[in-house]
């Protein structure tokens, strides 16, 4: 666990113990594994398991759905923290697809097998 990250829970008054406790619930409870060929689930260097880049990606390009029928999806679960994050969430409207709330993009250019990160402060 980073030094940052150590921080954001202090900052949020979340021990590492409830959030594990809180993560185990929602992922029985609140989670839809998405697989797709954008990305993968490998071992992190920054916390378990991370989400890895399968290919390319430029600036604002579309990485995966986050939230889809209110439920988290693999994105949201696993994509690890960094002060400075490649990826954003960005809400998500189309009466094409109602359920889709939230999608993730490339920040900036990403190379494939790259981790992909976010800055968990300014998510919601």
């Amino acid at each position: 666990m980073s030094k940052d990250f150590k921080l954001y829970l202090k900052q949020l008054n979340i021990k590492n113990k409830n959030l594990i406790d809180w993560m185990a619930i929602q992922d029985v409870n609140n989670l839809t594994e998405i697989k797709s060929s954008f990305y993968y689930k490998s071992k992190s260097k920054i916390n378990g398991l991370g989400i890895f880049a399968s290919k390319d990606f430029n600036k604002f390009d579309y990485i995966g759905i986050v939230v889809i029928n209110e439920k988290r999806a693999t994105l949201a679960r696993w994509i690890n923290h960094s002060r400075n994050g490649n990826v954003i969430f960005y809400k998500y409207k189309n009466n094409k697809y109602p359920n889709i709330s939230l999608v993730c993009l490339a920040k900036r250019n990403i190379k494939k097998n790259t981790e992909l990160k976010i800055n968990y402060r300014y998510t919601n």
